[in-house]
This record gives C-alpha cells, sequence and structure tokens, in this order.
C-alpha cells in the first residue's frame, strides 16, 4: 500500500493499524533525542555536582551516550527509509512506462516506422 503524501512531499503515517512507527513519529524521536542530548551537555559542563561521584560521573554521560547513539540510529533508519521510498517510486514509474506492455508495444511500432538515421548507403 502506498503511503499519503503531505504537500512536503513526506510520508504523513503508516495505514491504520500498522505496527510499524511512521516516519513522522521516529523523527520527533530523534529531536527528543537531540535535544535531551544538548540538554545534558549543557548542564554536564555547566554543574559539577557529579564530580564527587565516579559512578554518578559515568552514569550521567552514558545516558548521554546511549542518547547520542540513539539519534544517529534514527538517522539511518531515515535514510534508509527514504532510498526505500525512492525506490518504490522509481518502479512505479517503470512499471507505468517502460514496464508497460502497450507503451512498449508502441514504442516499438514507431521505432520500425522511423527511418534508420545511422545507415549511410
Amino acid at each position: 500500500m502506498k503511503p499519503t503524501k503531505s504537500a512536503s512531499g513526506s510520508p504523513n503515517g503508516n495505514p491504520p493499524g500498522s505496527p510499524i512507527l511512521s516516519q513522522r513519529q521516529w523523527r520527533k524521536a530523534g529531536l527528543g533525542a537531540i535535544a535531551a542530548c544538548a540538554l545534558l551537555a549543557w548542564v554536564g559542563a555547566k554543574a559539577h555536582f557529579f564530580l564527587d561521584s565516579p559512578i554518578l560521573c559515568i552514569l550521567y554521560w552514558g545516558v548521554f551516550v546511549v542518547l547520542m547513539a540513539l539519534t544517529f540510529f534514527i538517522v539511518w533508519l531515515d535514510i534508509r527509509y527514504i532510498r526505500l521510498q525512492y525506490a518504490l517510486e522509481r518502479r512505479n514509474v517503470f512499471r507505468e512506462t517502460l514496464g508497460d506492455e502497450e507503451f512498449r508495444k508502441a514504442l516499438l511500432k514507431t521505432q520500425e516506422k522511423a527511418p534508420k538515421q545511422n545507415d549511410i548507403h
């Protein structure tokens, strides 16, 4: 089933009942992860409350690293999804043009009617 598109050209979601998250949902999750990383980095640079405990410091920056990894995973997922949509549209365009039997017949007929320009005799 082909996803519907908004005016910007991006899919606005999957069909109802689909268990997969839509592109818009994982982009929001990525934006939230980036915002949380920025907040953690800012608080980590300004506040030094966790420097007394190495365990708390490792835990704090561990959460930061996990959120950053989540952000990169979402970016990778989004790029793969965009490539998939591009490949599906390319296949649909091919099926509507060269993949269509009537179009191929008309193309062959036109080629047979056209004089051969490469013949020099």
